[in-house]
């Protein structure tokens, strides 16, 4: 997994232009808001193709992110997934105060088309208050000539 992680990120950033935009070729598609990158260009040739949205968290504070983007047709929301930090001093065991990773899945639809993708962290119990900081990408979807 870490390998086909390390390959994505490593296309990924050798298909970065100037305008801080990408443009990615992939079944698969991970972005996460470590990158520079907030905004690509994903080029589909069926539907089907996967986009991984990962967000650090740490699920001890009580904040964890959530989707704040309005349902979409061009990607289709199937899960999102909360993957525990390991300590490198606790022979890898998850303790608390170590960051995980929130990792959201979605599905290309096939669609053209332009879609912003924004999330918020923040305590889910605290409905009525803006969100600690949110994460905002904007994804334009083309298809294959």
């Amino acid at each position: 997994m870490k390998y086909t992680i390390s390959l994505l990120l490593f296309i990924f950033t050798l298909n970065a232009n100037a305008q801080n935009n990408v443009t990615i070729k992939a079944d698969t598609i991970f972005i996460s808001e470590d990158m520079d990158n907030k905004s690509g260009t994903f080029y589909t040739k069926d539907k089907g193709n996967i986009l991984i949205i990962s967000l650090t968290e740490i699920s001890s504070t009580g904040y964890a992110w959530s989707k704040i983007s309005k349902p979409s047709r061009l990607l289709l929301f199937i899960n999102d997934k909360y993957s525990s930090g390991k300590s490198l001093y606790d022979n890898g065991q998850s303790i608390a105060g170590v960051p995980g990773r929130r990792l959201f899945f979605y599905k290309l639809t096939g669609k053209r088309g332009t879609v912003k993708l924004k999330f918020g962290y923040q305590r889910p119990w605290m409905k009525n208050t803006p969100p600690e900081k949110t994460f905002t990408y904007m994804a334009k979807v083309k298809r294959f000539k």
